[in-house]
């Protein structure tokens, strides 16, 4: 694995500075965290659409929410991996773990329970391919992302459907789309 470059360690500083920043925030009695677990499907787009088919995907994070406020701060990690077949019969496979921060901003009046949350981290790549010429590369970057999702009660059960852009920053952007269902599992302590 490489270093990260100067761009990567100033976006997990800033990454780091705004949760830190959130979770200072005078918390009221009302604060809850939340872990979320899921699993859906990746879509490549952009170059990387180029040379992978859609594929799979698993997620699992906690969230934490600011007092009354409809604000929460969110930290998560995601992993993906997506196949291809050449038309020349060669195997190819690129498997994504991210690890990001986010700031989240529920519509808590909104009926079904709509939320929205745009943040920044780290993507580790790790292509391979069966074609003895095209030599596994892996490395890493900086990303940022934007989703919306929508919490959906089903009797006690909290359950999620979550849609994602990430994209990398700097030369070369690596970009993808998720689509998540997943759990929602509140802590009450």
């Amino acid at each position: 694995m490489g270093s990260l470059t100067k761009q990567q360690q100033r976006i997990s500083a800033t990454v780091l500075a705004l949760v830190l920043a959130l979770a200072g925030q005078p918390l009221r009695a009302q604060s809850a965290t939340t872990w979320i677990v899921g699993g859906g499907f990746s879509l490549p787009t952009g170059e990387f659409n180029s040379y992978a088919n859609k594929g799979w995907g698993l997620a699992a994070g906690m969230e934490h929410r600011l007092g009354h406020s409809g604000a929460a701060i969110r930290l998560d990690g995601g992993l993906a991996k997506n196949n291809d077949t050449t038309g020349l019969g060669v195997h190819e496979s690129t498997r994504l773990i991210t690890a990001t921060g986010s700031v989240v901003y529920h519509f808590d009046g909104a009926r079904p329970h709509l939320y929205v949350l745009a943040g920044a981290g780290l993507l580790n790549r790790h292509f391979t391919s069966d074609d003895p010429e095209e030599l596994p590369i892996t490395d890493n970057r900086g990303v940022v992302q934007v989703a919306e999702g929508v919490i959906i009660p089903i009797g006690r059960l909290r359950t999620s459907i979550e849609g994602r852009f990430v994209t990398t920053v700097g030369p070369g952007a690596f970009q993808f789309f998720t689509v998540t269902a997943g759990l929602r599992f509140r802590d009450r302590s």
